[in-house]
């Protein structure tokens, strides 16, 4: 990686709006790390039950394999193959294709739909013991995820709403995803705050955000887990700051 080099970084008097930024996200981060923590450790436990990793991956194949072939076509191959394997007692693939549903946005909207009333739970085909605990799982998973700080301010395929395209810039999915995208935001913030000023940070930052949510959109589509970070803010720095060819600068390698 190449860097741009001033006189080593910015203080606050010469680049505030790249501080003030990097304040907003450690702030925002160490309000919501115990929810956080808790809500992670909670999801955690309940992906280390096997039982219920392979009851999800055995309903995600019913659910699968009833649909018209038009609609199973839309879906990947591996996805048709394992749900295939799983239909016909294939415990590793239930256990595999269970963590792939999990972020399967349209399944997991159509479960917690259908465990919500007991019409809807006796559509779903398997053993009546294993799907009513199975049930009770998810519907304990939406509850987590409704107090996840990740999935209070991120996107994902059943919160789309606007103001999430920013949101989820000033969220982060742990200590270590938090540093890098700061250190960045540090060596190639200030960097443009000192030839382009602070107005050309916050409008890179927010809106560079922004079009990287909708790209990312584009290309892989969101899931059930949400879109966090402030990666695609910090990578709209990094190309204006390639972009500025008034200057000489000295470059770290």
């Amino acid at each position: 990686m190449i860097f741009p080099l001033l006189r080593g970084l910015l203080w606050f008097h010469r680049a505030p709006a790249v501080w003030l930024m990097v304040a907003l996200n450690v702030g925002i981060f160490a309000w919501t790390y115990p929810a956080y923590r808790a809500a992670d450790m909670a999801i955690e436990t309940i992906l280390d039950d096997d039982s219920f990793v392979e009851t999800n991956g055995m309903v995600f194949a019913s659910q699968l394999l009833h649909k018209p072939k038009i609609q199973i076509e839309r879906y990947p191959s591996s996805l048709r193959v394992l749900a295939s394997r799983s239909v016909d007692g294939d415990t590793d693939a239930k256990a595999l294709l269970g963590h792939m549903a999990l972020r399967q946005g349209s399944f997991m909207t159509e479960v917690k739909t259908l465990i919500k009333t007991d019409e809807g739970l006796g559509r779903i085909k398997g053993d009546a013991v294993q799907i009513e605990k199975w049930s009770e799982t998810v519907a304990r998973l939406g509850v987590i995820q409704s107090v996840h700080p990740s999935f209070r301010l991120g996107l994902s395929f059943d919160q789309t709403e606007v103001w999430r395209f920013f949101t989820y810039q000033i969220a982060h999915s742990g200590l270590v995803h938090l540093f890098w995208n700061m250190i960045f935001l540090l060596l190639f913030g200030t960097f443009v705050e000192h030839t382009r000023g602070s107005l050309a940070v916050l409008m890179t930052m927010w809106f560079g955000g922004f079009g990287g949510a909708l790209a990312f959109i584009g290309l892989s589509g969101l899931s059930a887990s949400p879109l966090v970070g402030a990666s695609a803010a910090v990578s709209a720095l990094i190309a204006l700051s390639a972009s500025n060819g008034h200057r000489r600068l000295p470059f770290v390698f």
